[in-house]
């Protein structure tokens, strides 16, 4: 794939290089992600798209397109699972993918173009900028942020590669990825700059990435002691509900699944010794909600419109339920962070002759201790696009619901959004019975683990660390039979970790379920069984406490980084435009 100094365009019966190029590039991305798994494939992954890049100058647009088509069939292979809940949604986003992938070979060679032939650019720093761009375009800006499949997300299975997400991010080691990949593109004379260049700009990035790499680790390091209060031991209650029967689920099956759920929770808190928290996954709570000023009003509902049934000791299912999680909690004696609806001040209204309840419903964590539900709860501030929300379309109520019905009927986008970065206090042991202290705990919600700045926000103020562990709660049983979709949703969660400086427990419906340190190294974790299948089951783990740790660079500061990057590229891109 040698290119001469002079970037000629390449003659029209070479179209299907660039396809090619877009199709090695799918390989070595799906190789370096699970299922497969060999992170050192993401350091080949990058080189077919900076090839073309570099072809590209001369009809940056038509070879992007060409790139893009040939990236197709990775974008469709990783949304395979939006099969069955959006059959219309899952092409559009695996196009929208492709796209991003194309634009980034578009940028490269529009930004080495100009009037009078192609400008000699050295990709060592061309395709950094532009590549890392384009990631947090994607994953922070467009569609409310997509961070999924970065460059470098395959290399958290390396911890010392991974370290220097510590100070700068996740997007600044796809800047290291991408610049490597670059000065090899130098080095063999694809980009018209002197080879020599390429070999030097190599040895300049390993040191680079040697040295952050070491200042990373330092800025991570472990807590000293494992006294009182300097640890927490989480047990985790992986369930096992299909979506399609979270869909529609009967009164029937939401008690057979509680009795399932209490039989995994007293298990959990027989555990030695005894968890200082047990968690239930997102939204696994299978009454209607755990606002309890909500479930007083649909007793009082009950009882006065069955004045009988009311006499004999009967309730509503839903506070029955409600009633029942509570005595659960306090029967185990073990403080619980339960994922629930929450419908706080929910009234009832005559609709057509028909009593309804009607209020604001915010995808939520609870902390149950005592018997009690507690406060503060922490409301999912981040819906997921395509799941809980249409991007921008979610302004205007009746179009959304036009859309879901023609595309996915039978999912009710009924959700709004918290707003505030809350932390559930959650109570620590010392040992046996004694009380030791309380951690602040960041809960983010299933897809909000993907997002870097706002689990900062979550965790951080004025860059300052305020928690001292994170537990996210997920359904992933939107992945259907797709594990690799939740082996992928666990690699962005455990960056997250390295970020931040702090420990992490899944609580995963479906799985995977997990325990992770604050190096990103998976501690504890679940498998499906012999045939591939989910199961329920429980996953005990100690965790420490960091709280009292310095906080890590990437924590003070943030995505800066990032958003450096998108201005430098596109101010790059508009000044080419200019001069051209």
């Amino acid at each position: 794939m040698a290119r001469p100094k002079d970037a000629k365009r390449l003659p029209v019966r070479g179209w299907w290089r660039l396809i090619v190029a877009g199709l090695v590039y799918a390989l070595f991305m799906a190789i370096a992600l699970p299922p497969a798994g060999l992170w050192l494939a993401a350091f080949v992954a990058p080189l077919p798209m900076i090839w073309a890049g570099c072809r590209a100058a001369d009809g940056p647009l038509v070879d992007a397109l060409l790139f893009a088509f040939g990236s197709l069939p990775l974008w469709f292979f990783q949304q395979q699972w939006l099969v069955d809940v959006t059959a219309v949604g899952y092409p559009l986003l695996a196009v929208y993918l492709s796209a991003c992938s194309g634009a980034a070979v578009y940028l490269m060679g529009r930004i080495r173009r100009r009037a009078t032939g192609v400008v000699a650019v050295p990709m060592f720093v061309l395709a950094p900028v532009v590549i890392v761009a384009l990631e947090a375009l994607r994953g922070e800006v467009l569609l409310t942020g997509y961070a999924w499949f970065l460059a470098a997300h395959p290399l958290i299975d390396s911890p010392a590669l991974a370290a220097p997400a510590a100070l700068l991010g996740t997007y600044f080691v796809s800047f290291l990825v991408a610049a490597l990949a670059g000065a090899t593109a130098d080095a063999a004379g694809w980009s018209g700059v002197p080879r020599s260049w390429g070999g030097a700009a190599a040895a300049v990035i390993a040191v680079l990435w040697f040295a952050a790499s070491h200042a990373g680790r330092r800025n991570l390091p472990d807590v000293s002691g494992m006294g009182p209060g300097s640890v927490i031991r989480v047990a985790v209650v992986q369930t096992n509900i299909p979506q399609s029967n979270k869909i529609g689920w009967s009164v029937d099956e939401r008690l057979a699944a509680f009795r399932r759920f209490e039989e995994l929770t007293r298990q959990a808190a027989a555990s030695r010794p005894t968890p200082d928290l047990i968690v239930w996954p997102e939204t696994m709570f299978p009454g209607l909600t755990l606002s309890m000023d909500t479930v007083d009003r649909i007793d009082a509902e009950f009882n006065a419109a069955n004045p009988g049934l009311a006499a004999e000791g009967r309730q509503h299912v839903y506070v029955h339920m409600a009633a029942r999680m509570l005595r659960l909690q306090s029967e185990t004696g073990v403080p619980m962070i339960v994922g629930a609806i929450a419908m706080p001040g929910a009234e009832f209204r005559e609709s057509n002759g028909l009593s309804r309840l009607e209020g604001p419903r915010h995808n939520s964590a609870f902390l149950i201790d005592g018997g009690r539900v507690r406060e503060p709860r922490y409301d999912k501030v981040d819906l997921t696009p395509f799941g809980e929300v249409i991007p921008y379309v979610w302004r205007w109520p009746a179009v959304q619901e036009k859309l879901l019905s023609i595309g996915a009927a039978g999912m009710a986008f009924d959700l709004v959004p918290g707003t505030e970065p809350v932390l559930l206090p959650t109570p620590t042991r010392a040992g046996g019975d004694t009380p030791a202290g309380t951690v602040l705990t960041a809960t983010p919600i299933c897809f909000e683990v993907t997002r870097p700045s706002l689990c900062r926000w979550l965790c951080y103020a004025g860059g300052t660390r305020r928690a001292g562990v994170i537990v996210n709660l997920s359904n992933d049983g939107w992945f259907g039979p797709f594990e690799s979709g939740k082996e992928q949703h666990l690699l962005a969660a455990r960056w997250r970790c390295v970020e931040l400086g702090l420990c992490m427990a899944r609580a995963v419906n479906t799985g995977v379920s997990a325990a992770i340190d604050h190096r990103g190294r998976v501690l504890e974790r679940t498998h499906p069984d012999a045939g591939g299948r989910s199961v329920d089951g429980v996953l005990v783990a100690t965790l420490r406490v960091r709280s009292e740790a310095p906080p890590t660079l990437y924590g003070r500061i943030g995505d800066v980084f990032a958003y450096v990057m998108m201005a430098a590229g596109a101010s790059w891109w508009l000044w080419r435009v200019v001069r051209g």
